[in-house]
């Protein structure tokens, strides 16, 4: 049974960050990226999976591949990073039973109807639901954008978003 150690919703999945500090952070040895569109579009997969340092595994599942891979084998062994794109996502399949120690809030880009949490987080009431029933399933909810750089916690983040 492989040790979910980090969970992540990040909008650019594997990147600079996730494949240097946060998985020395963490000591991650495989990283599963989870997204139901890269399933169809085998040259963006291609590009993330270049992305990755040969000396690690990343594998790329759609939401129904990835709970079945849990189900049946809980992502086999290693230590393993989760990267989601948004938080709709992350919810669907944490409901359906993945199982992991806390939800790390990452990049997550600024449009017109979003409003921003910390720098470089900016979520909408859509984003900001799926944030409070994630941590409504007894899963630890912040943002932090690397290592290095402070916690804010979901208390915290709440009463931000309520002052926008």
């Amino acid at each position: 049974m492989a040790d979910i150690v980090m969970a992540r919703i990040d909008n650019r999945l594997l990147h600079g960050q996730t494949v240097t500090q946060w998985r020395k952070f963490y000591s991650v040895t495989k990283i599963i990226v989870i997204n139901n569109e890269l399933k169809n579009d085998s040259f963006v997969s291609q590009v993330l999976l270049s992305a990755a340092p040969s000396d690690i595994i990343v594998k790329i599942y759609d939401e129904d591949t990835a709970i079945k891979f849990w189900e049946m084998n809980q992502f086999k062994e290693g230590n393993v990073m989760i990267l989601f794109k948004d938080p709709q996502s992350c919810l669907r399949v944490l409901e359906r039973g993945l199982k992991v120690p806390f939800i790390n809030l990452g990049i997550m880009p600024k449009t017109n109807d979003k409003v921003m949490l910390v720098a470089g987080t900016f979520v909408n009431e859509e984003d900001m639901s799926c944030i409070r029933k994630i941590h409504d399933l007894n899963i630890s909810v912040f943002a932090q954008l690397t290592p290095d750089l402070k916690k804010t916690e979901y208390s915290d983040l709440i009463q931000i978003y309520g002052k926008k």
